[in-house]
């Protein structure tokens, strides 16, 4: 029986193919990839021309086909980035019989301030999720940190399991196959310091500007900004930061990264030569 992952950005793939090593090793696994960032068609082409027996990518235009598509089809086991809210709940609901299992999207999975007051309370009583692994629907979740998952989310159903490993480490070990799914070039060599801006889904001009005075700059759009703006400073926007990163620190004595809470500077953090510095 096959199993398979709802993949909505680059990072969640990542997370998901860690997973399908550690506890799905050779069975037949989809990946089933909504096309909600960058470069998302391209990402499932080069997928299924890897080496990779009994894996698949599978493009879905939107979420809810995805859904449909995992509803309909017999897998044993779905795995979600995302248990939360009354939408997804929906969709959800159409996985009845199924394993569901919600899995580590980011720094986002461990919080526990999504929802409030009476509408949380509200959701609760429904067995809607307000946190992640928080539906009536999800039998597990995958999380690097269990202990710091287990203090810091309420109202939790779903199991908490591991993650073995580092995301790091993951991008270290499978780096040449990773800057070929997402379609990423080597970086050219500099001996100066260099800066970049990763963006959230609003670009601020005002930190471009800034930076762009420094000296060597590169911005990096948000996964999600399917349409942003091509230039020799433009980073792919489809390619994950945790990628990108490490490649530019190679290529630079320094480097310095603005971001407004990107997970990258969490999975990423004590990277030699590398600062984080989080902005307003």
């Amino acid at each position: 029986m096959r199993t398979a992952f709802i993949v909505t950005k680059p990072l969640q793939f990542m997370i998901a193919d860690m997973i399908a090593a550690q506890h799905h090793g050779g069975e037949p696994v989809d990946f089933l990839i909504v096309d909600l960032f960058a470069g998302a068609s391209q990402f499932v082409e080069r997928f299924n021309r890897l080496d990779r027996p009994g894996q698949r990518a599978i493009y879905f235009a939107e979420q809810p086909a995805a859904y449909a598509h995992a509803a309909e089809t017999d897998y044993g086991v779905v795995h979600t980035n995302c248990d939360v809210g009354f939408r997804i709940h929906r969709m959800l609901k159409r996985l009845k019989g199924k394993s569901v299992r919600v899995y580590e999207e980011g720094v986002g999975t461990y919080r526990n301030d999504l929802y409030s007051g009476f509408r949380r309370r509200f959701l609760e009583k429904r067995g809607i999720g307000t946190v992640f692994g928080g539906s009536n629907m999800a039998h597990f979740v995958y999380v690097f940190d269990p202990a710091r998952y287990y203090q810091s989310v309420q109202g939790v159903r779903a199991i908490p399991m591991p993650i073995n490993g580092t995301l790091a480490g993951y991008v270290e070990a499978n780096r040449d196959s990773l800057c070929y799914l997402f379609g990423t070039g080597l970086q050219v060599p500099s001996e100066e310091h260099a800066t970049i801006y990763l963006t959230s889904w609003d670009v601020d001009q005002s930190v471009v500007e800034e930076l762009q005075a420094r000296g060597r700059f590169f911005i990096k759009p948000h996964p999600h900004r399917k349409d942003a703006e091509a230039g020799p400073n433009v980073l792919p926007g489809g390619v994950p930061a945790e990628v990108l990163i490490p490649m530019l620190a190679q290529a630079h004595p320094s480097l310095t990264v603005y971001h407004h809470g990107s997970s990258a500077a969490h999975y990423l953090a004590g990277m030699p030569g590398v600062e984080f510095k989080r902005l307003h």
